[in-house]
């Protein structure tokens, strides 16, 4: 159903993590990526996402806590916006050789460090701290942090664009699309969660909660709310 309701270069971005039963990771992420591609989606790029402040205890495996980040799109993607933010250093670095005007070669001892654009991150997304300072969206138990919604979002869209989240949660990725300037759609099958979705982009909004929207809408899936 994803793939139909997908317009011709749109991407789907599917955030899954594995489980660990009896001392084994499912390895469910990697089927489901494969069975996307399946039903017809083309695999744009992988990702990681890691939780940098998560304590892992289990005694006989690595700490930390990742999540791949499937890129699928339907055709070639139409918008791939690249974030660059992380920071790069310029100047020789210390240890280089260089050539003198005279011919010359010399070792650098020194590193001159100045100002430069910032350059594009890499394939693992780090984020950390809490995932929203909406305290009473914390009742949902795993809402996705802001930060990594948002930079899905302004990755894969431009502002105007509509962002679909079927399975909404705590709302975050509408939030977000709100934020970002974009039209959202989520859809929710829990009545908690879909109230705390509704209040989260109300309050985004400026607007009071239950205010009607023509254009953006969460619906609760189930025949009663939409």
């Amino acid at each position: 159903e994803l793939y139909r309701i997908t317009k011709e270069g749109g991407v789907l971005v599917w955030v899954v993590a594995d489980h660990v039963r009896d001392g084994e990771e499912s390895g469910s992420s990697f089927r489901q990526a494969l069975a996307l591609q399946e039903v017809g989606f083309r695999l744009h790029q992988t990702l990681v996402m890691e939780s940098v402040d998560f304590r892992f205890i289990h005694q006989l495996r690595y700490p930390g806590y990742l999540q791949y980040a499937f890129v699928l799109s339907k055709g070639r993607p139409k918008c791939v916006n690249v974030i660059q933010d992380m920071p790069r250093s310029s100047g020789t670095p210390k240890g280089s050789w260089v050539t003198d005007p005279d011919g010359r070669k010399r070792k650098i001892r020194t590193k001159k460090v100045q100002p430069t654009p910032f350059v594009r991150r890499g394939r693992v997304w780090r984020y950390g701290g809490r995932s929203t300072k909406d305290q009473y969206a914390l009742d949902h138990p795993a809402v996705m942090p802001e930060k990594m919604a948002r930079d899905f979002i302004v990755s894969y869209s431009q502002p105007g664009d509509l962002v679909f989240d079927p399975m909404c949660g705590s709302g975050t990725t509408c939030k977000m699309a709100v934020m970002t300037g974009r039209h959202y759609l989520g859809m929710e099958v829990c009545e908690p969660y879909y109230d705390i979705a509704c209040r989260r982009v109300a309050e985004a909004k400026g607007q009071p909660c239950g205010t009607a929207d023509t254009t953006d809408t969460i619906a609760l899936v189930d025949g009663r709310k939409h």
